[in-house]
């Protein structure tokens, strides 16, 4: 990236070509819309070759590339209504699916009513 920053326009094609599919990838599995992530990955690029002049070595060029792809992500599902949730602030309670009290009642409650329906069976058969 800093050859790149530096006019290096072939800089730019070795990352488009190492970082296209993986990019692309993440974007679709947010997105789960062929055409609509293959506009929003181009709209990342385009973003990256903007912000070329300001790219500053902070972290790995990936990080800062599934930031900028992160941000226009989250620009896209705001437009779209989604409503952002500070997890930070909420505390989930834990299900009671995985107290193993609860585990071990609710396999023997299907336990009985397996038998229940084997026994009827035989007696029907």
């Amino acid at each position: 990236m800093l050859a790149y920053r530096q006019g290096d326009a072939g800089a730019f094609e070795t990352l488009y070509a190492r970082h296209k599919g993986p990019l692309y990838r993440f974007v679709l599995r947010s997105v789960r819309e062929r055409g609509l992530a293959e506009e929003l990955y181009q709209e990342i690029c385009m973003r990256v070759i903007e912000a070329r002049g300001r790219y500053t070595v902070q972290a790995r060029f990936t990080t800062w590339l599934y930031t900028i792809a992160h941000h226009r992500l989250t620009d896209h599902w705001c437009r779209r209504g989604l409503q952002l949730v500070d997890l930070a602030d909420h505390d989930p309670p834990a299900p009671a699916a995985y107290e193993p009290a609860r585990r071990a009642e609710a396999r023997e409650s299907l336990a009985r009513l397996a038998l229940a329906r084997l026994r009827e069976a035989m007696a029907d058969g």
